[in-house]
């Protein structure tokens, strides 16, 4: 879950800074950034409905696989990096935590007693 956290606050607040600060893209081009917001809020859905069959272990191996393999790959982005690459490492990490969180949260969640 912390990986998860992290991985999730790095994406939102440290790579539009980076997009800014270090490969000096106006605003617009770091709005660029939406389509893995985008894409992630449309899977919740359909991974909830889908974890209701099948459980949490199908989302979340390959989930939090998809999230180490895209956070290992950027520790290899530097200032010469292309905005494509960023992009798509961006997408692939959203559908990842997509993955991850709604079946964590209502698993972990579900365990509560009231």
């Amino acid at each position: 879950m912390a990986i998860a956290m992290i991985a999730l606050f790095g994406t939102v607040i440290l790579l539009p800074i980076y997009t800014q600060n270090i490969l000096g893209l106006d605003t617009l081009q770091t709005g660029l950034l939406l389509p893995g917001g985008l894409l992630m809020g449309l899977l919740v859905p359909s991974v909830g409905r889908l974890y209701d069959r099948i459980g949490p272990t199908k989302f979340l191996v390959p989930g939090m696989a998809l999230v180490s393999i895209v956070l290992w790959a950027l520790i290899w982005v530097d200032q010469h990096t292309f905005v494509c690459t960023i992009l798509a490492s961006h997408i692939v990490i959203s559908v990842g935590l997509a993955l991850v969180f709604t079946p964590l949260f209502t698993a972990v969640l579900g365990s509560v007693k009231m």
